[in-house]
C-alpha cells in the first residue's frame, strides 16, 4: 500500500504525467525560402511528430581475460526527426517542402547549393495545463510549455509517397516528412517563452 501512496505523491509532485497529444513544433524556415505559406501553418497541421533521439557512441575495452567495458568516445545525435502533417486542397505544405528542398538541389540542373542556403531550425516543446483562478473564483486551464528542444540545421530530406483510395472518403489526407539535422539541444523555458506561439 505504501507503494501506492508514494507513486500517487511522485505523481503529484511532479504535476502529472506528459502526454502525446499536448505539443507543438515551431519552424524557424530558411530565410531564402520564398513561399506563400505561414510557417505557423505547419504549426497549426503538424499532426505527429518524433522527438529527436541522441546515443553515445562507444567503443570496447578489455584487458587480458577480464569482462569488456564500453568506454563512451563520442556522442551523436541518432537518426531522423519523422513528421506527418494535414494537407489542404491545394497541397500548400507539399509545396513549401518541395520548395525547400530545391533550396538543397536544383531539380532541374541537379546542382547542389550552399549548406547555409537550405538549412532552418526547428522548436518541439511539450505542453501542459498550468491552472488559473478567474476574479469570480472560477478555475480553468492554460496551456503552457513545460519542456523543449531546438533542433539545428534541419532540412527535409524526404518527402514521402501519398496514396489515394475510395474506400476512406471522409479521412484528411496526410504528408510525412523526414528531417535531417546536426543536433538538438534543450530550450530553458521561462516567463518570456512558456506560452505556445498559437
Amino acid at each position: 500500500m505504501a507503494g501506492i501512496q508514494e507513486f500517487i505523491g511522485s505523481m503529484s509532485k511532479a504535476k502529472g504525467f506528459a502526454r502525446p497529444n499536448k505539443y507543438e513544433v515551431v519552424f524557424n524556415l530558411p530565410a531564402l525560402l520564398n513561399s506563400s505559406i505561414d510557417a505557423r501553418q505547419l504549426t497549426l497541421h503538424c499532426n505527429t511528430i518524433g522527438w529527436p533521439g541522441h546515443d553515445l557512441q562507444t567503443q570496447s575495452r578489455k584487458l587480458a581475460s577480464e569482462p569488456g567495458i564500453e568506454m563512451v568516445q563520442s556522442h551523436a545525435f541518432a537518426g531522423t526527426v519523422s513528421a506527418t502533417f494535414y494537407l489542404d486542397t491545394e497541397h500548400s505544405e507539399r509545396f513549401l517542402f518541395e520548395q525547400w528542398q530545391e533550396l538543397a538541389v536544383n531539380r532541374y540542373t541537379h546542382k547542389a547549393n550552399y549548406y547555409n542556403d537550405y538549412i532552418g531550425q526547428m522548436e518541439i516543446y511539450q505542453l501542459s495545463s498550468e491552472a488559473t483562478q478567474d476574479e469570480n473564483g472560477k478555475m480553468s486551464g492554460k496551456e503552457i510549455r513545460t519542456y523543449g528542444t531546438k533542433v539545428h540545421d534541419v532540412y527535409p530530406a524526404t518527402i514521402s509517397a501519398t496514396e489515394y483510395t475510395y474506400e476512406v472518403a471522409e479521412a484528411i489526407q496526410l504528408l510525412t516528412v523526414s528531417f535531417n539535422y546536426r543536433q538538438h539541444l534543450p530550450i530553458n523555458i521561462h516567463d518570456g517563452n512558456k506560452y505556445p506561439t498559437i
